[in-house]
């Protein structure tokens, strides 16, 4: 299990264990809403055969790709009515290294702040981070809700404390 302690980012503060079965979860207030955030950190996924180690990079994104479609059905199973607006490559460098990811965004009503609206969510996956890990960060807003630019400060200001790999 991977341990990280994540800095303050303006209004955002937030410790966690590394552990899909605990995810961490922190909520960012705002009076016109708020933010919520959740990181899951797992084991990476498992790789498809390949033939030569000059396959591997093919294999990863394969098996990331899958992962990713995973990670969406979780949002459809947790949020029946979720539409799918955008999926995108991302790459995020934490600690002088590129990690490159995928991203989707997503908008589904639900209760957040107690009162059922309109909501925005975007999820971030990283695989092979270190070889070894998948992270995953859910975040959740009402989609009135100006987020600016809180969430890529938040997943820039994270210090990764695996070897870059990914």
């Amino acid at each position: 299990m991977k341990a990280l302690s994540i800095p303050t980012v303006g209004c955002l503060c937030l410790a966690l264990v590394a552990c899909s079965s605990a995810p961490a979860r922190h909520l960012m207030p705002a009076p016109s809403g708020g933010i919520a955030a959740t990181v899951y950190i797992d084991p990476a996924p498992p790789l498809v055969p390949v033939g030569t180690p000059a396959d591997l990079p093919a294999a990863r994104a394969i098996s990331c790709e899958s992962e990713v479609d995973r990670r969406k059905r979780e949002i459809y199973n947790l949020h029946p009515s979720a539409k799918l607006l955008q999926e995108k490559d991302v790459s995020l460098v934490q600690g002088g290294a590129s990690h490159r990811g995928k991203a989707a965004e997503f908008d589904y009503d639900d209760v957040f702040g107690g009162q059922r609206q309109a909501l925005h969510a975007e999820v971030y996956l990283f695989c092979y981070v270190g070889r070894s890990w998948a992270l995953e960060y859910r975040f959740t807003t009402p989609k009135t809700f100006d987020v600016g630019g809180r969430i890529a400060a938040f997943m820039k200001t994270l210090p990764w404390t695996v070897a870059a790999g990914s």
